[in-house]
This record gives structure tokens, sequence and C-alpha cells, in this order.
């Protein structure tokens, strides 16, 4: 309005015109915005899926008593169950970069090593959150249903297809316990517009204080629910 209320006192229709561009995808590409955030959500769901089903097929089929039986106390065997999810998510999550920067020919402009520490914390915060789903789930049937009734709204209100501006202001407030919408910002900060750690900072402490809640989390029920 601003911009017509001069254009109408100067008497010309195109004095002034405001022209919106992207910061960092101003042809509005949308593999640049899907396939960048498809590698932490990726991550997500594998994470989830092998934490969250482990200890309840294990359960189901008998030999989790067998292993409690053995000398390891239940925070040995959390970590047992921690580190494999871990480590398949972060390379999955590098295969989808390579498939993204070689086939897909996304611009890189960041640090591969910083890229490799946002998705590491991510996959650990959803390691704990699903272990925890797997120490209270009795069957895998239940860790099933418990996962999905998690991940959705994860997922939808992560930003990942619709910006978290263009969410009612109830939905942008339930956002900021989201830890996938900041681990989604901070992948495209770093792949696009090459951010360093302290740019991306104010992003990585919030999924840092999600992580440590929720291993912390499995840590309880490990020694309560399953010990």
């Amino acid at each position: 309005s601003i911009v017509a209320q001069i254009n109408a006192d100067r008497g010309r229709s195109a004095a002034f015109a405001v022209v919106e561009r992207y910061r960092w995808n101003e042809n509005g590409i949308t593999r640049y915005a899907i396939i960048p955030s498809l590698t932490i959500l990726l991550s997500m769901l594998q994470v989830l899926l092998l934490a969250g089903l482990s200890v309840a097929r294990e359960r189901e089929e008998g030999s989790f008593d067998m292993m409690l039986m053995t000398p390891a106390d239940s925070i040995e065997i959390l970590i047992g169950k921690a580190v494999m999810p871990t480590l398949i998510a972060c390379g999955q999550a590098f295969l989808i970069f390579e498939i993204g920067f070689l086939w897909f020919e996304l611009p890189f402009k960041g640090s591969f090593l910083l890229l490799g520490l946002v998705i590491f914390g991510f996959s650990l915060c959803m390691v704990g959150l699903g272990l925890g789903v797997s120490a209270v789930a009795d069957n895998i049937q239940q860790s099933i249903v418990m996962i999905i009734v998690m991940m959705l709204p994860m997922v939808i209100l992560s930003g990942l297809m619709t910006s978290v501006r263009a969410m009612p202001h109830w939905m942008q407030t339930a956002t900021i316990l989201n830890p996938l919408r900041y681990s989604i910002q901070a992948i495209r900060a770093v792949y696009f517009e090459g951010a360093g750690l302290m740019d991306i900072l104010p992003l990585v402490w919030p999924v840092a204080l999600v992580g440590l809640g929720s291993m912390s989390l499995a840590t309880y029920l490990f020694r309560h629910k399953i010990s």
C-alpha cells in the first residue's frame, strides 16, 4: 500500500515496485527444500523404527529375558541398543546426501563435518525417544502405533512442506518443542548458506536439550520398567 501511494502521488503506475527474492533458493526449486530435509527426516524414521522395535521384538521372542540374566546392567544394554540405530541412521543420511549432491546436483556450501554433527546429534535425540517407546510397549504392535502417533505431528510441525511462519499461531507455539524443526533449519543453513557452528548454535542447543531429556527418560525406563 505504501508503494501504491507513492506511485499515485508521482502520477506513475510503476515508478516503484516490490520484488521478493529468496535468500538461498531464488528460483523456488522444490528439490532444494525437500531433499536436504529428507536427509534428516529419513534418519528419524530409521532410528525410531529400529530403536522402538528392538526391545519389544526381543521381549516377544523371549531373548530379552535371557539378556537380562547376563552380567550387563540396564545402562549397558541401553548403550548397546542405541549404538547401531544411530550408526545406521547416519549412514543412511549420508547416502541420501550423496544422491542429492551427485544426482540432483544440489549446491553444497557448508562443512561436511558440521553436517555430520547435526545428523549425529539428532539421531541420538531420536534414539532416546525410540528406546523409551520400546521400553514402555509390551509388543511390536504397540511400538508401531506409538511411533506413528509420535512421528506424524513432528513431521507436520517441522516446516518440511509448509513454512512454520505460515502456520496458525498456536501451531507455531507447538513447533517450539519439535526437534525436527530445528534440525531441518540447521541442515538447510549448513547446506545452502555455508553456516558455521556459531550460526546454527541457536538451532543446535534445543535439539541437544531434547536429546538429553529423551536419553534420561530412556535410562529411567530401562532401569525401572525392564530390569
